[in-house]
């Protein structure tokens, strides 16, 4: 004959049973709420002289990545309000603060992620017709992820306004001081062409430090000026057919310009000419002249 099971066991099984099933729920919830309790502010713009313009929604960058991808309307609002104050402000200028985490990857051309995140909120402002000498750029690198959702850093930049000296041109326009072009950017690239060098068929490389600090220089020199031209020369040296050469000198000049497009230069700044093996700087019949070849000149017209 069998022994039933109390019911007093039954009882405290289903009440262990209960509590497991509670303690889960609670856990999710509670990590629900502390991923909820993150400091995900909205983009808050003021002024101490009087401006403020704010929305709950924000910028947003993938983890690695500078470009700004689907401005939402609340913040496209928010920001046109900034560009109407500085309209009718024009001795104010606006300092753009990029954010970025120590374990990010910087794909950019600039020394971080930040300052390349502040260029691309820089574009969108030229694009809306503020002066680019109005505009002053910094970074700031986070101290922790609590900004950070998933694969994306909600807010990303952010906006402030400051007094700048104006001192005026003989013409009566303006021209900020703080910010005025470096006629030694395009001094130094005249006599010294910026020149990449690449491996044997390749069409791409990963720039150097120098490089990016250079190509930084370029892009904050043609957004200054919208009428500077960068010429940018493609060669190869001699092994493999003309025609190859040809094509493969054309994208590695085509790769120069791609950099400096995707970090806010108009591709209308910029020409492009490939010039395969017929022009070398050094001997072809040794590697260490072929590698001499297999390069790009940078340069303003």
């Amino acid at each position: 004959m069998k022994k039933s099971i109390p019911f007093w066991v039954l009882m405290l099984i289903i009440w262990i049973l209960f509590g497991c099933w509670l303690y889960h729920c609670c856990c999710c919830c509670c990590n629900t709420r502390l991923e909820s309790s993150k400091s995900y502010s909205g983009l808050n713009i003021t002024d101490e002289d009087g401006f403020s313009a704010k929305t709950d929604d924000n910028f947003s960058f993938k983890v690695n990545d500078f470009e700004l991808h689907d401005l939402k309307p609340t913040v496209t609002t928010t920001l046109k309000s900034a560009v109407d104050y500085l309209n009718s402000n024009p001795e104010k200028g606006v300092m753009l603060e990029g954010n970025y985490l120590s374990g990010e990857e910087n794909n950019s051309i600039y020394p971080d992620l930040g300052i390349a995140r502040a260029t691309a909120l820089k574009n969108w402002f030229i694009n809306q017709g503020v002066s680019a000498d109005r505009i002053l750029l910094n970074s700031k690198l986070l101290q922790d992820s609590s900004s950070l959702q998933g694969d994306t850093l909600w807010g990303g930049t952010s906006i402030s306004f400051s007094d700048l000296e104006i001192k005026r041109t003989e013409d009566g326009g303006t021209s900020i001081e703080e910010t005025k072009i470096d006629d030694a950017i395009v001094s130094k690239l005249k006599v010294n062409p910026m020149v990449l060098y690449f491996e044997t068929n390749a069409s791409s490389l990963n720039p150097t430090a120098q490089q990016r600090q250079d190509f930084a220089d370029i892009s904050k020199f043609l957004a200054l000026d919208q009428t500077a031209k960068l010429l940018i020369n493609g060669h190869a040296d001699n092994v493999g057919q003309t025609d190859h050469n040809l094509k493969l000198s054309q994208d590695r000049a085509n790769f120069a310009k791609s950099v400096l497009v995707r970090n806010g230069v108009s591709s209308a700044q910029i020409n492009v000419k490939g010039f395969g093996s017929s022009q070398p700087i050094a001997s072809n019949n040794t590697e260490a002249g072929k590698s001499k070849n297999r390069r790009v000149e940078i340069t303003f017209q």
